[in-house]
């Protein structure tokens, strides 16, 4: 079986526009999923999950020990 020189450049073009595809493909879901965790990030910052400024002062006088 010989291959002749266009049938291997046309195998490697094919294979480059799957890889361009691909690479296309991934950026989009990374893309998505990144601005899925900045719009869960910025609404837990305005809703004030945050906020907790009296207790980390006050929770090293209590005792964490179980009798």
């Amino acid at each position: 079986m010989s291959l002749s020189r266009a049938t291997i450049t046309n195998i490697f073009v094919d294979n480059q526009s799957n890889l361009v595809s691909v690479i296309i493909l991934l950026l989009i879901a990374s893309i998505s999923v990144a601005s899925l965790f900045l719009a869960a990030f910025i609404w837990s910052v305005k809703t004030g999950q945050y906020d907790d400024e009296a207790s980390p002062p006050v929770r090293i006088l209590f005792d964490d020990f179980k009798k």
